[in-house]
C-alpha cells in the first residue's frame, strides 16, 4: 500500500500555494516584473506551456517560467522527444525548471536531465518566490 504522505504535503503545498497566490494577485509589489510562471504535471500539459510561453514572448517580452513537477519531469530527460522543445523554449528565454522532489519521486537523476533544464529542490517554493516578485502564475 503507498503512503499517503507525499500526497498529504503535496496537498498542503497546494494551499499554501494558493493562499500566496491570491496575497500576491491582489497585492504585487512595487516595481513587479509581471513575469509569468506555469505549472505543469503532465507531459501533455508540459507541451501546452512551452507552446504558451513561445505565444506570451511573442506578443509581449517578458520573463517566463515553466515549472515542471509529477510525471511530466520524465519527459525532461536527455535524448526526450520533448528535448528540441526544450532547445527552443530555452532559446526564445523561456526558463524551464525540473522540481527535485518530483525527480527523486520519480527516480529521475538530474543527471539525465536535458542541458536546456533548470533543477530546484522544490518547485512550489520556487513558485512562492516569484509570485513574491510579482508573477501571476497558471497551474495547468
Amino acid at each position: 500500500m503507498r503512503s499517503r504522505r507525499p500526497f498529504i504535503l503535496l496537498a498542503l503545498a497546494a494551499l499554501l500555494l494558493g493562499a500566496c497566490a491570491t496575497t500576491s494577485a491582489a497585492t504585487p509589489p512595487a516595481g513587479a516584473d509581471a513575469g509569468v510562471v506555469l505549472l505543469v504535471r503532465t507531459e501533455r500539459h508540459l507541451q501546452v506551456a512551452l507552446k504558451t510561453a513561445a505565444d506570451l514572448r511573442a506578443a509581449h517580452p517578458r520573463e517566463v517560467h515553466v515549472l515542471v513537477c509529477g510525471d511530466a519531469v520524465t519527459a525532461l530527460r536527455r535524448g526526450a522527444p520533448l528535448e528540441p522543445a526544450l532547445e527552443a523554449a530555452k532559446a526564445q528565454g523561456t526558463r524551464v525548471v525540473a522540481c527535485g522532489l518530483s525527480l527523486t519521486d520519480k527516480q529521475v537523476d538530474p543527471a539525465e536531465l536535458s542541458p536546456h533544464v533548470d533543477q530546484v529542490p522544490n518547485a512550489l517554493v520556487e513558485a512562492v518566490h516569484l509570485q513574491d516578485r510579482g508573477f501571476r502564475s497558471i497551474e495547468l
